[in-house]
This record gives C-alpha cells, sequence and structure tokens, in this order.
C-alpha cells in the first residue's frame, strides 16, 4: 500500500527534548496492515503526554474525510468531523474514514495498547499519530500504534480492521457478534433521569409504573439514576438552575451502598420488590465508576468497610477517595457495591463516568494498564452478580473501546436533550458514526429520550432502526403509548435490527448539516434493510433524498426489490432498470422517512404488521405459503401470483389487494397466528 508512508520521532520527559531512536515495523495479514512503535530509552523517560509522533503522508488524491474524535471536557464522547484538508483533522481523533476520488475507502485506526495510547491529529506538518501514556515512568516502548487499509466497502473495511486490531492485542475483547446481548434489553425500558434527575423518589418509581400499566404500555424495566444513592451533601440544598444541581452533583461523594433515607425511607430493596411485585418491572441501578462523582466519603461505611480498596486524590483542593487502580481494588470495590445491588433484587447495572481516568489516575500508571485493570475489575463483578448485563456509559475513549473484554452494551451520545432540534441534529451525527466506530465491538445504546416531545417521532424512528436497547425517560404522566407501540410487540419485546444503525455510504463523508441532500441511517434485518432519512440542513431547508441497495454497498440477491416508506404509504417494487433506486424531497426537519426495501423472493414478501416500524421481523418462519404472526394484528405481504383467500388458523379473513400488495384485516384476538395466502398465476 504504497501511499501511505511513515515517520517516527520520539520524545523524552522532562523537557519533550526529541529522541530519533524509535523504530517502526509494520505487518500485514489480507491487506490489512499495522504499525508498531519499538524504542528503549535507557537511564530516560518517555514523555507522559507525547512519547512518540509518526508523520503519517497519504500521496493517494483523497475526496475528503470523517474524523471520529473526542470531542467534550470529559473525553468521553466521540461526533465527526468533516474535511478536505487533513491538517484540519481534529485533536483526538479516534478513527479516519477517507474516500479517494477513485471511489475507494481508507480507514486509519489507532488503539489502545497495554501501556500507550494513539490518537490523530492535523496540524502545520500535516496528519500525525500521537503515542502517549499519560505515565512518566516508562523508558521501553513495544505498542500497537494502529493499522490501516483501503477497500471499496467501508463497512467491511472497518469491521476488518477492527478484528484485526483485536488479534494483534491480544488482550482477550471480542467482537460486537460474539459478544451475548443481554435478554433484558431486548425488552422496552424506563429511566429516571429525564424525569425526576437528582431528586427522584421512592414513590416516582412506583407511580411511574403505576402509569405504565395503567396506558398499557409495557415497559419491562427500569433504572434509578443519577442520583437514587445516599449523598448526605444533597440534604437541605436548595437548586435554583439547572447549572446548579450540575455543580452540586460533580461536588459530591457517595456515604454507603443504600439508598438515599429521605426519599428511599423503606430502603432500596422494598421499592424493587413492590416495583417488581405489583408491576412486574425488572430494575437497574446506575452508579459512576467512581461510587459518584467525587468518589466515596471517608466518614461513610463504604470506604470505613473497605479503606484498602480506595486511593486519595486532591480534586479542586480537596481529599478525594476513589477505588484504587489495581485490578484487586478495581473489582473489590464493585464486588462489594453490586453484592448490596443484588441482595436488594437489582438485575443489572448502567456504570457511567468510564472514561475519567485522565483526571483520578493520570500519572500514576500507564493509561493502558489502568484501562485493563478497570475493565477487568468491572467485568469480573458483572458476570458475578447480574451475568454481564450492563449499560456502559460516558465510555467511550478509546482506552475503554479497545480493553473491555466482553459486556456488550455502550452508549454513543451526549445526553439527551428535550425541545431541541440543534441537539437531534448532533445526536444523529454521533450516534451514527459512533456505531461505524464503535459499534464493531459493541452494541451501540441511543439513549433515553421522551414521548411527548415535539420530535418524539424522529426520536423514535431511529431507535428502531438503531439495534441496541429502546428506553425512554417520561415524567410523571407524560408516556404516550402511541409512539411506543411501533417499536415493540405486546408484551414489551422490541423489534431490533441485527446490525447497529449507521450512516450511508453516500453520507460518510458529506456534511449534511451544509450539503442539499438528505442525511441516512441504515440497518438490516437478514436480507431486508431499513433506511431513515431527515433533513438536517441548519437552515431547515429542502433536501434531495436518493435510497439505493448501492449507498449500502448490498449486492442484490433478487431481480426486484419491494420499496415500502411509513410515512408517505409509498408501494412500489425496485428493480435493476432504476438502479434498485429511489428518489424524493424531504421539505424541511420534520418531514421525515423510513424505508424498507425486501426482496421479493420466489415472487413473495412479507412487510409485517402494518402499525410497526420493522414490520419483517413480525412474523416466522415465512414463506410463499404461509407463516406465523408473532402477534394479532393487521399486516401486509406482497405477492406476484393472484391471492385467492387468506385463511387464518384455517379460518379464512377479510383481504385486499392492489396489485402484488396485499393487506389483510384480522380481529382475532389470538397472539399468534399461522397464516396462509392461497395464490395463482396472475393472467
Amino acid at each position: 500500500m504504497q501511499h501511505f508512508a511513515f515517520t517516527a520521532t520520539g520524545f523524552l520527559t522532562p523537557d519533550k527534548r526529541e529522541w530519533n531512536e524509535i523504530s517502526l515495523s509494520a505487518c500485514e495479514e489480507n491487506g490489512h496492515h499495522a504499525i508498531f512503535a519499538k524504542a528503549d530509552a535507557k537511564v530516560d523517560f518517555f514523555d507522559p503526554e507525547l512519547a512518540c509522533e509518526i508523520a503519517v503522508s497519504v500521496s493517494k488524491e483523497i475526496e475528503g474525510f470523517v474524523a471520529v474524535h473526542l470531542y467534550s471536557p470529559w473525553l468521553c464522547w466521540c461526533k465527526p468531523f468533516f474535511g478536505t484538508d487533513l491538517k484540519t483533522v481534529p485533536k483526538n481523533t479516534q478513527l479516519l474514514l477517507l474516500k479517494h476520488t477513485d471511489g475507494t475507502f481508507s480507514i486509519v485506526l489507532p488503539v489502545c495498547g497495554d501501556k500507550y495510547k494513539t490518537v490523530l491529529e492535523g496540524g502545520e506538518a500535516g496528519l500525525s499519530a500521537k503515542v502517549f501514556s499519560w505515565y512518566d515512568k516508562l523508558s521501553e516502548m513495544d505498542t500497537l500504534c494502529f493499522v490501516y487499509g483501503t477497500g471499496k466497502n467501508p463497512y467491511v473495511l472497518v469491521h476488518d480492521l477492527m478484528k484485526y486490531a483485536v488479534s494483534l492485542l491480544g488482550n482477550y475483547i471480542k467482537m460486537r457478534e460474539d459478544r451475548p446481548y443481554p435478554e433484558i434489553f431486548e425488552y422496552l425500558g424506563w429511566c429516571s433521569w429525564d424525569a425526576f434527575m437528582i431528586w427522584v423518589t421512592e414513590g416516582d418509581m412506583v407511580t411511574k409504573c403505576k402509569e405504565f400499566a395503567d396506558k398499557d404500555i409495557p415497559v419491562r424495566w427500569a433504572i434509578f439514576d443519577d442520583m437514587w444513592g445516599d449523598v448526605k451533601n444533597f440534604v437541605g440544598k436548595e437548586i435554583p438552575s439547572r447549572s446548579e444541581m450540575f455543580r452540586l452533583m460533580h461536588s459530591s461523594a457517595l456515604d454507603s451502598f443504600e439508598a438515599a433515607p429521605e426519599r428511599f425511607p423503606h430502603g432500596l430493596a422494598n421499592c424493587i420488590s413492590e416495583m417488581r411485585e405489583q408491576y412486574g418491572m425488572v430494575s437497574g441501578i446506575w452508579h459512576p465508576s467512581t461510587g459518584y462523582w467525587r468518589g466515596v466519603t471517608p466518614e461513610g461505611p463504604i470506604y470505613k468497610a473497605h479503606p484498602e480498596l480506595f486511593m486519595e486524590k486532591e480534586l479542586e483542593g480537596i481529599k478525594r477517595y476513589a477505588p484504587g487502580f489495581s485490578k484487586e481494588q478495581f473489582f473489590g470495590f464493585y464486588d462489594a457495591f453490586h453484592s448490596f445491588l443484588k441482595s436488594c433484587g437489582t438485575s443489572f447495572m448502567k456504570v457511567d463516568n468510564q472514561s475519567s481516568f485522565h483526571m483520578w489516575y493520570k500519572g500514576l500508571a500507564p493509561i493502558g494498564e489502568i484501562a485493563r485493570n478497570f475493565h477487568y475489575g468491572l467485568e469480573k463483578s458483572l458476570y458475578k452478580h447480574f451475568d454481564g448485563n450492563l449499560i456502559n456509559c460516558m465510555g467511550m475513549a478509546s482506552e475503554n473501546i479497545w480493553n473491555r473484554p466482553q459486556t456488550a452494551v455502550s452508549r454513543c451520545s451526549g445526553d439527551f436533550q428535550p425541545e431541541n432540534r440543534d441537539w437531534f441534529i448532533n445526536h444523529i451525527l454521533q450516534c451514527s458514526f459512533n456505531s461505524f466506530y464503535q459499534g464493531q465491538l459493541l452494541w451501540c445504546d441511543w439513549d433515553m429520550w421522551w414521548t411527548d416531545d415535539t420530535q418524539a417521532m424522529k426520536n423514535s424512528v431511529v431507535r428502531a432502526i438503531s439495534g441496541g436497547p429502546i428506553y425512554v425517560s417520561d415524567t410523571k404522566n407524560r408516556s404516550n403509548a402511541p409512539i411506543l407501540k411501533p417499536l415493540c410487540l405486546y408484551d414489551g419485546r422490541i423489534l431490533r435490527c441485527d446490525t447497529p444503525a449507521m450512516p450511508t455510504a453516500d453520507c460518510l463523508i458529506a456534511n449534511a448539516e451544509t450539503g442539499d441532500s438528505a442525511f441516512k441511517i441504515f440497518s438490516n434485518c437478514g436480507d431486508t434493510y431499513y433506511i431513515a432519512a431527515f433533513d438536517i440542513t441548519r437552515t431547515n431547508v429542502p433536501v434531495n433524498c436518493s435510497v439505493s441497495l448501492a449507498d449500502l454497498f448490498a449486492d442484490p440477491n433478487e431481480k426486484s426489490y419491494v420499496i415500502t416508506e411509513r410515512f408517505t404509504n409509498l408501494r412500489s417494487v425496485l428493480d435493476a432498470s432504476c438502479g434498485y433506486r429511489h428518489d424524493t424531497v424531504l421539505e424541511n426537519q420534520d418531514d421525515i422517512r423510513l424505508y424498507c426495501l425486501t426482496p421479493l423472493t420466489d415472487g413473495f414478501a412479507y412487510l409485517g404488521l402494518c402499525d410497526k416500524f420493522i414490520g419483517k421481523i413480525t412474523a416466522t418462519g415465512i414463506t410463499p405459503d404461509g407463516f406465523t404472526l408473532r402477534e394479532k394484528g393487521n399486516f401486509e405481504f406482497c405477492s406476484e401470483r393472484k391471492v385467492n383467500t387468506v385463511t387464518i388458523d384455517g379460518e379464512a379473513v377479510e383481504f385486499v389487494q392492489d396489485g402484488i400488495f396485499c393487506k389483510v384485516q384480522t380481529a382475532s384476538e389470538k397472539r399468534s397466528l399461522f397464516c396462509i395466502a392461497s395464490s395463482t398465476a396472475q393472467p
């Protein structure tokens, strides 16, 4: 791959003096390449902030690029940056996708090894890879810095490069397809955060469960979010503003493992039991990686019972206490915490603030070592107590991405902001590009949302094809059942796609905020594809919208595909004569589309229950001769043969056929229905 070239410079502490005895080595497998840096500074130490800089030159002309980079001050969230000049690649880039003028793609994918971390960054001298450890006692370097490759299909390329890097790192992390997806997240959920924030109470939790029951909304699990726990610093505090609430949160520490007695007077176990026994609700517990945002209090029972598990750290001039950074200390803290939560009836966890190592542990050990110890300790406890049922959160730094052994789910965007159009634009860009990146290793959680927000339908659609968990955060009396009904079956099981939703190929390097084309994301259920299209222009002007199998790099496996659209009632057939392409216009930010492209196999295609977004998987055993519905309801299918009768469990039912499209109405009360269409060839 002659269009990439690399040169390295080392830097020694304390004055960042240059040191040119860094050697680079490369290896290659199936067209994928890796760059390693090796050096021995002997009596000197490598600079903790920049141990090595690798200049990266690209001779093959590019049309543009997208850089997925850490942007937040907490170094926990990523978003895309679009450009054409590699000098503008932002700091802390964790994936760089280039599109060349010949239509091929290249990816440079930096990693975090057992000691050193690598990120990409542009500058006056061009693109470079920066290697650092945040630890000033390392005199040796022998680390994988990044992998890279070029190919025609960017989705295959990013997956295969991730897999190649995993094999080279040798730290036993799994690819997404090899991670067991938690059964509980196959169902609709709810979270207390946007509903009640830090003043959540026992009464709030139970009342919300009752509302779901009264409205027949099949939510199956609930998260006790920030802050259910015993934080003495909250007691008696006034909160005049949202910013003051966050200041209070981020200056407070956890006293005990029990729930706040002033808000949960009967204890956490009693509340969890009442939610389960009265409303069938499974409970999950949220906590930051350090117990609370500023660790634990030295006066509380947690620290007093386990002082050996904690280290002291001065933050903002105050001594704070957080879990120590050894494997034993991380595991010991989480084991003690999770043992208590398990005894209360908790079924799963949401662990936040995972990318905070730079604040708590910087300078104490190499970043790769700390990350491996943390994730080892956390996951050992999670699998001991909760079968690995976890939502990883605020953990998109590459030290987290490359060191989670096998938990399956991780957040992929900043916090939900209700009634905020600009937030939605940022959100869909973050989630879809982060799914392109971390979605190769993890299932992506697109965060909670409100069902009575003016953007509720858009939020519902993106989560329908996200491939990850679906949960809301409505406050009391504000859950909107019709918004949730298209997402799940009667029992709350969500209709989940097979893969994380990612941008279509024509949207990968084009900034849809400033262009004249729709922004599209896609996922699939087997050989059926779902494409959601949005106008995310900042000026809210009409945009062109084109959907095509080519934009998914999907090779047609049938001569014809049925295309349907949820909001315009489009029903048509695509074939090679039109390039399997459909064109339209979106008028503004509220004009959205959800397309389904289904192959016509043997002249037949099942389209699904009419009121569901992901209709393909509302039936099983699908053949032209029959199928079994997963729940009652009106449904659609296509048949190139004239349909004479439709029977459900042996009884003829009413149907309407318009060309090849058939819509069936059924009043059956049975949940599972076996359907047969008797047909003859069209005249």
